[in-house]
């Protein structure tokens, strides 16, 4: 029987063609239209400004922003155009008018032509104007300092102007008095500046139009400037990451949001809102809702190519987040790819590459090969009374010898000769040699193309990133690309489309894991070569008496040689990730435009292992299933041949959104914007899966087998137990069906630019939710202001602001549902027939989770924003969150989940922006984030109330943190080594069975209550340096040194330990020795007793507090003369290292983003040593 493994079917393919033609067609529609612009003809006699401008408006399909406060739009103007460009007859306007504007995203902002003067020149004194005749020279650069080739400088309101020369310089004399230099450059925001007698040099710093998206707040719905937003966000922008070169962009944010942590990977805003719900932020993609790439070796951004992002918006409060209705209360993370711009076509590259060393040997403080050998030796002597093996079990070799010495069949002399190879021998180097490479490599590369006119605009980019892991025989490859076009192709119609797509593929053998045996595994003096370089054999549970036995009967040999054994399995996975996005924008009237929006994306992959026939595990299973029948013969239960496990995956989503939104100014003082609209959304995941036995990778043939017979115990077999049991890999099958419809609306008010109000309403329907009517409709909402209390005062304080929200977010658990859910599970044991359980009981009352948030805020900038920041409060009390309840259990099930919980998370977060020192040539900038958040549970049920269950792990109790750690009140330990403790009466205890909930000590929360960054920015001529400290702390971890407690039987002590494990109690005279370990427990019945009063003592709480280095990052800008005759606009090179230097409160030093102290056998965790990566930037 055949059978085929790839998932990837021919109409699948066909798909994915068609979108590609779909691209080809969109790239040579634009290229058709990129040529095309259109012109204006007005002839306006004694008419309004405000009349030209909607004429302008009609004619170019660009509208204008202006406040009529500084402008005077009911002056009469004079203007004759006769089939010019816009650019042409916007110059000749302004001139009319005394005006400047600038033009960005099919918007020209206009303001008073004394308003616009750069900021360079903001603050001077008052100087005389210029004089005719006056020469004037300068120089134009873009935000990187390097010069813009053929930019336009010209007196504003002439025709007088000349074009930069090759090194951006530029040199002309006034035609008249008072005049004001413009300089401007295609794809770039004009900058003017008002001449003056006494000076002569003037250079201009042009920022680009796509850098406008960076500054403003992007929440999906609606893009508002910073000015009017009411909620709490925070924007990050390329400027802000600029030298971060980590390839996943939720690395790059660490230590530039507020409130924004990642602990472990986990990344949470403002703390969890949530029990059993979804922790995770709602992530948001170019406006949609998005799903990603799931599965457990990634995130679901990883589709995403870094360098393609532009704006990242970071919605906190209710006001922000609450128009995303049920999926609201863990935060929002807006993000926005790159689109198009007008101007020629440009060309970029950058690449990286990263390194990172092997784990730091010596932080896992491992036995070497000969402490293990004495740590051996001790246990014999601690407890002498250790067993051999029967002969066909195999049995570490230093415990043999040891044996021998036990019973006089070696001396002390005779032993220690024979342990010498032991104690010399160390696997680690032949490890790395024949399994590993010494340095991971990651490398990303990333090219894109864009440029645009004002019809068409497009940008596309292609990004590979490949990882060489530490295990030599693995490599893993990431391909992807993003394209973005946008068609302006009338003044009232706006049409965009994007695609993003990313295919993962790894295939590899993987026999052995050389990590697995590098500092753990079997005892490292295992050699896998000898001294003469062949390869050795090791043992796992059979002797080699037993191997050989089975190979007499004609079994399979079980002989292990590692080196021998990678091609023996082999790995293969791949994924393919494609995102659609279309986009409409009609414009009805002025003011008044309808969008209409929809995503649709898809995720199809599969994994599969791949045993050969040969391999170690497959081996074993016939061997230990065959039974060797009387007469000789063999009866195999398990199919001769390989195996193979596969899962396939299949996750599908749309979006589909029709929005009306509505701006408009009163009165020239009052500004309104509305937005209504609807939404629907389905997303369906699906895996399922297959395992065979006997089966061949090249003809793809397998064997079936008999699954009721195999879930019987088999007696009588080869297995040295003589018996076995079938452990069916079959991967489970799941089908998900989550469907949502929404409606949803906003509206805000601004009065005269200083007073802002604002509202949002969400109704979510879902078949999450439950059946009963008055839980249905009820609407998540927001309200928010925003209020200016100064402004531009006496050239110090340049604005203080106030903000002030409150609202309920949502959020939904996708863990069970209103109707009663059964679960298929193995086979009943003693029947063979199918089995179900109860997965999810009935609740029509079933609701989404409601959290309550308040947020108060100040901004504050002052001296000329050298110093700004925000201040802010919140305080978020969540309800109604789904919570184990417990019920009758003669209704077939003993709890269920009910919304009854509660808990609150309260904090306060501070940003600080310094520019410390700002000259020409030297610039100095600094940025301080403090985050802190107190989180308590409020309402919960617990049905164990035993000591233990406080105090095995971590807890969720009434009245605590979430995560919260208890300790037994330890007492030190009595004359014989044994650990005792204090009940709550100070009494001594010398059994963890006597304690009660009301005897221990409640530790602290194993989550950070504090989390900060500190970061420098330094910049001399075309060199830039940036450190970043991060720092979390006011949590506490449990001590490695709880799990130095012997209690297993020393046969099994035969693995390198921690070296702390041999400083155990052993007589007397360690009576008084603080650091001392309990003594040998096993078979002491009365230290049995008392391990866990050691495992759990308070005294082995640590803080988690730490600082780290997380980033230092050197970078240089070539100086654009060097790169002329290569035609080469710019070149960066920069090296960044991270984690080179960290502090822990703790004693041991342990690193606490590594070490996992949350339960009674705590771990050092793999602590990798500092990594770096070099990156390269082209611009052409």
């Amino acid at each position: 029987m055949k059978h085929v493994v790839s998932t990837f079917s021919e109409g699948k393919g066909i798909h994915l063609r068609r979108c590609l033609s779909l691209f080809v067609f969109l790239v040579m529609l634009g290229s058709s239209l990129y040529a095309q612009a259109s012109t204006i003809t007005i002839h306006a006699k004694n008419q309004t400004l405000k009349d030209v401008l909607a004429d302008l408006e009609n004619q170019s399909g660009h509208s204008f922003i202006y406040s009529s406060s500084t402008i005077n739009v009911a002056q009469k103007v004079n203007l004759e155009c006769d089939g010019m460009s816009l650019n042409q007859v916007l110059d000749r306007l302004a001139a009319i008018a005394n005006l400047t504007y600038s033009v960005s995203n099919r918007q020209i902002m206009l303001a008073p032509a004394d308003a616009k003067a750069s900021k360079a020149s903001q603050g001077r004194a008052v100087q005389s104007d210029s004089k005719e005749g006056q020469l004037v020279k300068g120089h134009v650069s873009d935000e990187n300092g390097e010069p813009i080739i053929g930019a336009s400088v010209f007196f504003k309101g002439t025709t007088v102007g000349v074009a930069t020369d090759i090194d951006g310089n530029f040199t002309l004399r006034t035609t008249a008095e008072g005049q004001t230099l413009v300089a401007s450059f295609i794809g770039y925001m004009n900058v003017e500046m008002k001449i003056s007698a006494n000076q002569d040099t003037y250079n201009f710093v042009l920022k680009p139009e796509s850098k406008m998206i960076e500054e403003v707040i992007v929440t999906g719905y609606q893009t508002i400037s910073k000015e009017r937003a009411t909620g709490s966000f925070s924007i990050v922008s390329p400027k802000d990451m600029e030298g971060k070169l980590q390839t996943n962009i939720m690395d790059r944010l660490e230590g530039q949001v507020a409130g924004l942590t990642s602990n472990r990977g986990d990344i949470q805003i403002r703390g969890v809102s949530t029990l059993n719900g979804d922790k995770t932020p709602l992530y948001v993609v170019d406006g949609i809702p998005f799903e990603g790439e799931p599965g457990t070796k990634t995130t679901p951004l990883d589709v995403l190519n870094p360098s393609d992002i532009v704006n990242i918006t970071i919605l906190k409060d209710a006001t922000a987040a609450s128009i995303y209705g049920a999926r609201s209360a863990n935060g929002v993370i807006v993000i926005t790819t790159r689109s198009g711009s007008t101007g020629k076509p440009r060309v970029s590259y950058n690449g990286s590459i990263k390194l990172q060393g092997l784990p730091d040997r010596d932080y896992t403080n491992k036995m070497s090969s000969s402490e293990l050998v004495d740590f051996q030796k001790m246990l014999i002597r601690t407890f002498p009374n250790v067993n051999r093996y029967d002969a066909n079990r195999w049995q570490n070799d230093v415990q043999l010898l040891l044996l021998d010495w036990r019973d006089g069949k070696l001396s002390e002399e005779q032993l220690e000769k024979e342990l010498i190879p032991y104690r010399t021998h160390d696997r680690y180097d032949q490890v790395v040699e024949e399994f590993l490479r010494k340095r991971q490599i990651t490398h990303q590369h990333n090219l894109s193309f864009n440029g645009g006119s004002e019809i068409y605009r497009y940008n596309f980019s292609v990004n590979y990133t490949g990882t060489a892991p530490h295990e030599r025989e693995q490599i893993k490859h990431r391909i992807g690309f993003n394209i973005k076009n946008t068609f302006n192709l009338t003044k009232w119609l706006t049409l965009d489309a994007g695609i993003i797509g990313s295919n993962k593929s790894e295939d590899y053998d993987n026999g052995v894991l050389g990590m697995s045996l590098l500092n753990a595994g079997i005892a490292s003096y295992y050699m896998l070569r000898d001294d003469a370089g062949n390869p050795l054999q090791m043992y796992g549970e059979k002797s080699q008496a037993e191997i050989d036995r089975l190979k007499s009967v004609g079994l399979m040999d079980e002989t292990y040689v590692p080196v021998n054994e990678m091609a023996n399995r082999h790995y293969t996975a791949k994924s393919r990730y494609l995102n659609l996005n279309f986009g409409a924008s009609l414009k009805i009237i002025d003011g008044l435009t309808v969008d209409l929006r929809y995503q649709t994306e898809s995720t199809t992959g599969y994994t599969k292992q791949y045993d050969t026939k040969n391999a170690r595990d497959v081996k074993k299973m016939i061997n230990d299933a065959a039974v060797l029948k009387e007469d000789g013969t063999l009866k195999y239960n398990i199919p001769l041949g390989g195996q193979i496990v596969q899962t396939n995956t299949d996750n599908n989503s749309y979006t589909m959104r029709a929005q009306v939104n509505y701006n408009k100014t009163f009165a020239e003082r009052h500004d309104l914007q509305v937005l209504v609209g609807t939404e629907r959304r389905k997303v369906v995941t699906s895996s399922n899966g297959f395992y065979r036995l006997g089966y061949d990778d090249q003809t793809l043939a397998y064997s079936e087998i008999n699954a009721l017979d195999l879930n019987q115990r088999i007696t009588g077999t080869q297995a040295i137990n003589g018996g076995f049991s079938f452990s069916n890999k079959t991967p489970k099958f799941s089908f998900v069906d989550n469907r949502y419809v929404s409606f949803y609306g906003n509206a805000s008010y601004t009065l005269d630019s200083r007073l802002t109000v604002n509202g949002s309403i969400r109704i979510d329907q879902s078949n999450l939710f439950g059946t009963d009517p008055k839980y249905q409709y009820k609407p998540l909402w927001s309200v928010g202001a925003h209020y200016v209390l100064f402004e531009n005062i006496d050239n110090w304080l340049d604005r203080l602001v106030i903000r002030a929200t409150y609202g309920i977010n949502g959020n939904v658990s996708k863990k069970n549902g209103p109707y009663l859910i059964a679960a298929a599970t193995n086979n009943n044991y003693y029947t063979n027939e199918s089995s179900f359980y109860i997965k999810s009981p009935a609740n029509p009352s079933l609701r989404w989770e409601k959290t309550k948030v308040t947020n108060i805020a100040v901004d504050f900038s002052f001296f000329q924003n050298r110093l700004s920041g925000s201040f802010e409060f919140y305080n978020k009390k969540s309800s109604d969150l789904l919570g184990d309840f417990s019920t009758d259990p003669t209704l077939g099930w003993s709890s269920m989940m009910m919304n009854f919980a509660s808990l609150y998370n309260r904090g306060v977060e501070l940003v600080l922006n310094s520019e410390n020192i700002r000259t020409s040539e030297f610039q100095w900038s600094s940025n301080f984030v403090f985050g802190y958040n107190k989180n308590e549970v409020t309402e919960v049920e617990t049905s164990d109330e035993s000591a233990y269950s406080y105090y095995y792990g971590l807890n969720t109790r009434k009245g605590y943190a979430m995560n919260s750690m208890f300790s037994v009140r330890y007492a030190g330990l009595d004359e014989n080594g044994i650990p005792t403790a204090y009940n709550k009466d100070g009494e001594i205890v010398r059994s963890s069975d006597v304690l009660t909930k009301d005897d221990l000590v409640y530790s602290g929360t194993y989550d950070p209550r504090f989390n900060a960054s500190f970061t420098n920015r330094l910049s001399y001529k075309g060199f830039d340096l940036s450190f970043m400290f991060i720092y979390a702390g006011g949590h506490v971890m449990r001590d490695v040194k709880a799990g130095m407690l012997i209690a297993q039987h020393p046969i099994y002590r035969t693995t390198n330990a921690d070296r702390d494990l041999m400083n155990y109690w052993k007589g007397p005279e360690d009576n008084g020795n603080p650091d001392i370990n309990p003594v040998f427990a096993f078979q002491n019945n009365a230290a049995m007793k008392a391990k866990d009063l050691w495992s759990a003592a308070d005294k082995h709480v640590q803080k988690g507090d730490y600082i780290k280095l997380r980033d230092i990052t050197l970078g240089y800008t070539v100086p654009s003369h060097l790169l002329k005759k290569y035609m080469i606009q710019g070149i960066r090179v920069n090296v960044q290292v991270q984690n080179a230097w960290y502090w822990a409160a703790n004693r041991s030093k342990l690193d606490p983003e590594v070490w996992v102290g949350s339960s009674l056998a705590p771990s050092r965790g793999s602590h990798l040593p500092a990594n770096v990566t070099f990156g390269l930037s082209l611009n052409f």
